[in-house]
Order: structure tokens, then sequence, then C-alpha cells
């Protein structure tokens, strides 16, 4: 989120207040003081009326110029260590694909991830999610969703987490 805010600000649309709100956000987040699933749905309501190939196009553009640069090689090594066991790899995120997706993609990972969806009718962004939204309760309800799906088991799996 804070990538993202960075670079939509570079780009002259947010504002110095909307930047401010985003920072203030973090902080509460961080503090584990914020009610996560409002806020998300507060944002994506803000996308209504969208294109869903602008966002991903814009998404790809972000994800090379902002995020690809801060993957851990640390990161990409564990990854490889789990594979060279047979493990199935996944990303589980809060985020939404327009995120997941070129990470899990320059991560090698393909379709193995799991995110916050949101709704699309006809190419267009309707400001809904599609529930339950991948944080907290609603993230254990996607990971078993994905765990049950593949025949994986949860409770032999590791996680990784930057929270």
């Amino acid at each position: 989120a804070v990538l993202w805010g960075r670079y939509l600000y570079r780009q002259g649309r947010l504002g110095r207040r909307e930047m401010a709100r985003m920072a203030w956000w973090t902080l509460l987040y961080r503090l584990a003081l914020i009610d996560m699933v409002a806020i998300t749905r507060r944002l994506v309501e803000d996308v209504r009326g969208q294109r869903e190939t602008d966002m991903i196009a814009e998404a790809e553009r972000w994800f090379k110029e902002m995020v690809a640069p801060c993957i851990a090689p640390r990161a990409r090594a564990r990854i490889d260590e789990h594979r060279a066991r047979g493990h199935t790899v996944a990303l589980l995120t809060a985020s939404t694909p327009y995120v997941s997706a070129p990470v899990a993609r320059d991560l090698g990972l393909g379709s193995d991830y799991i995110c916050t969806r949101l709704e699309v009718v006809d190419g267009v962004f309707t400001g809904r999610c599609i529930e339950p939204i991948c944080y907290g309760p609603g993230k254990v309800y996607w990971a078993r969703a994905f765990a049950e799906a593949r025949g994986l088991d949860l409770a032999q799996s590791y996680f990784y987490t930057d929270s």
C-alpha cells in the first residue's frame, strides 16, 4: 500500500492530504488498531466504474518500477528451497490480484496466489469485493479453500509473514 501510494503521488494522482491519510492508516494497521476489512471495502468503492484492463496495465507499470526492486533475494532463495523439497508454494495476501499476480509471476508461482478479489462485471469494477475479504478470518477461509482444492494439509505447511 505504501509503494502504491508513493507511485500515485509521484504521478501527481495523490495529494499530500491523501498521502497523510494513507500514512495514518498504515500506522493504525501496524498498531493493529484499524478495521482493515472496512478500510478495504471503502477503498474498493473508489474504483467503481473503472475498467479492469486499465488497473491491470497500471499495476504492471507500478510493479516493475516500485515493487520488483524490493523483493528480497532471501525470499527468492527460500521459495527455491521449498520447491526443491517438492512443496507447493503460494502467495497469500490481503492485496488484490492486480498486486498479487505480478508478484506471483515474478516469483515463479504462476497462478498460485490467494488474495482479495474485486467484483468485475463486463470488465468494469462494481466497487465491491468478493467476500470474504482475504484478511484475518477471511485469509484463513481462502487458505483452507486453496489447500482443500489441492489436497494440502495446512497443519504441515509453512507460513511466512511481514506482520
